[in-house]
């Protein structure tokens, strides 16, 4: 399979939008990830937003420079549902976040975020829960500073890895069945409306799984 890939990145270009996507969103499409950070050229911003339209997947543009948006993608009600946990709260509070609803924690994000990029502030470490990242991981990398992770995929982790990989491989699984069906002359219109568009029911995330 990863080869295939590699041979219809090429043929294909990464630079198609939809390739893009899927490249870059699919566990987000599939449902297995709640959020996810896009950056895209201005001119593709109102093709994303339609092609997401009764998609159940919200965006929300947090910065725009020379001529490319940066854009977090989410599921509106399984990121409300994260964020409003008790320790997530907790953790939001003490970057001086108050209570309410997503779009105010993503407008204050927003000023955070487009200071940082000026180079007026300090990175905001908090994007990792709104990415979906679990929160140990987030204050993992937090205290060591990005330093001596126990395992490094789509995000650097300090606990649970087992747990973790599985996640890891079915992210890449998502990305690479994305990418051949794109490839293969599938539209994005029709893939996102065949994992976002109908009510078909998904499996949790592997993660909660092996929570419980």
């Amino acid at each position: 399979m990863q080869s295939e890939l590699v041979q219809l990145i090429c043929r294909v270009g990464v630079k198609r939008l939809e390739m893009q996507l899927a490249l870059q969103c699919a566990p987000l499409i599939v449902g297995l990830r709640i959020s996810t950070f896009l950056l895209i050229a201005d001119d593709h911003l109102f093709r994303v937003q339609q092609l997401l339209k009764r998609s159940g997947i919200s965006s929300f543009v947090l910065c725009s420079c020379s001529g490319k948006s940066s854009m977090l993608l989410y599921r509106t009600k399984e990121l409300e549902k994260y964020l409003a946990k008790d320790e997530v709260r907790d953790f939001l509070a003490g970057y001086g976040y108050r209570i309410g609803e997503v779009k105010d924690d993503l407008l204050t994000f927003r000023c955070r975020y487009c200071a940082y990029q000026r180079g007026d502030g300090i990175f905001p470490h908090e994007i990792g829960v709104l990415l979906g990242y679990p929160l140990e991981d987030v204050i993992g990398f937090i205290i060591n500073r990005g330093q001596n992770p126990l395992y490094t995929g789509y995000w650097k982790v300090y606990a649970d890895v087992k747990a973790k990989k599985e996640l890891f491989r079915m992210f890449g699984l998502a990305r690479e069945t994305l990418a051949v069906l794109v490839g293969n002359g599938v539209g994005m219109p029709e893939i996102i409306d065949t994992f976002c568009g109908n009510s078909i029911k998904r499996e949790k995330n592997v993660y909660e799984r092996e929570k419980k």
